[in-house]
């Protein structure tokens, strides 16, 4: 199992249809796709990281409420 470390930050986010979209105090922006018991980390341009590591930036839902 992997763990992930998430750095503390403050800021705001907004969802429009699946696509979450957070934005830190400074500015900067990160994009999510909202799915089905996971999250997708996108890149800048909203799309799916592809490669090798595309598994690393998938986070699974690890218990249904």
């Amino acid at each position: 199992q992997r763990q992930m470390c998430i750095r503390d930050r403050t800021g705001t986010f907004k969802v429009e249809g699946n696509i979450l979209t957070a934005t830190s105090k400074n500015g900067e922006k990160s994009y999510y796709k909202v799915e089905e018991g996971r999250i997708v980390i996108l890149d800048a341009d909203k799309q799916p990281i592809t490669g090798a590591l595309a598994d690393m930036y998938v986070l699974k839902q690890e218990k249904v409420f």
